[in-house]
């Protein structure tokens, strides 16, 4: 069974002391990794990580808290590696800060992300309305609302767009996580553990990619399916999305 982590922060600190046993348990259940650094120190960390291991690739975003230190360099950075980054993000809108200097970076990455034609990894945490607004107004094709967890109506007005929806960890233990996999078809959802974070496992503080199996088998209970195609589907999903 191949699956598809399709956000995940493996180059962060937590790993650094467990990153090979980490990156080996999930190429045995045959996971690919999706690292999402969100600095350029990351970045280039994340990139390393990559060379060493097979089922890791990268992404390149700027999370939108980080929005108050952007410099234009980091877009220039993104340009002379290009080719070497599967998608741009995480990028977007977190209720948190400042929303007006978040949306004027948001607006930069979307303008790099569609010249090279790459796809744009979304963070929105409650702000999905506005992200989905701006994606529609600057006419983007492929955008992924990554750890997707506002509500059902909002998703499915989402998807029906033809954007992705990515469904974490969390939909083990989060109700309404629970409600928008069972109201929305599977056709573009794909599946993360945004590790670090959110662990499926009360007395795992550290969540990882190999834990991914937790959300198959309780997307495969909530849509009454097989494990297996709750898999094929998402790897299928993240193929297309990402371009792999």
């Amino acid at each position: 069974m191949r699956i598809i982590d399709a956000h995940a922060h493996i180059s962060f600190k937590p790993f650094n002391r467990c990153r090979d046993e980490v990156l080996r348990r999930a190429e045995e259940k045959g996971i690919l990794v999706v690292d999402s650094p969100v600095t350029l120190h990351g970045y280039k960390k994340s990139m390393e990580i990559a060379s060493k291991y097979r089922n890791v690739c990268s992404t390149f975003g700027f999370h939108p808290l980080k929005a108050h230190a952007f410099k234009n360099e980091i877009l220039e950075f993104v340009e002379n590696n290009i080719d070497d980054i599967l998608a741009i993000g995480e990028v977007g809108l977190d209720f948190r800060g400042d929303i007006k200097i978040q949306e004027k970076v948001f607006k930069k990455f979307i303008q790099l992300a569609k010249e090279y034609e790459k796809p744009i990894v979304v963070h929105a945490r409650g702000l999905e309305d506005k992200a989905f607004e701006i994606l529609l107004k600057n006419n983007v094709e492929k955008a992924l609302f990554h750890c997707f967890s506002a509500d059902a109506e909002i998703a499915k007005k989402i998807v029906d767009n033809g954007f992705w929806i990515s469904i974490s960890t969390n939909v083990c233990y989060l109700q309404n996580v629970q409600n928008i996999v069972e109201s929305i078809e599977m056709e573009n959802v794909l599946i993360e553990t945004d590790s670090p974070y959110l662990s499926p496992y009360k007395d795992r503080k550290i969540n990882e990619p190999s834990f991914i199996i937790e959300s198959i088998k309780k997307i495969a209970e909530i849509k009454e399916v097989k494990e297996e195609d709750v898999a094929r589907i998402t790897k299928k999903n993240a193929e297309r999305f990402y371009g792999l």
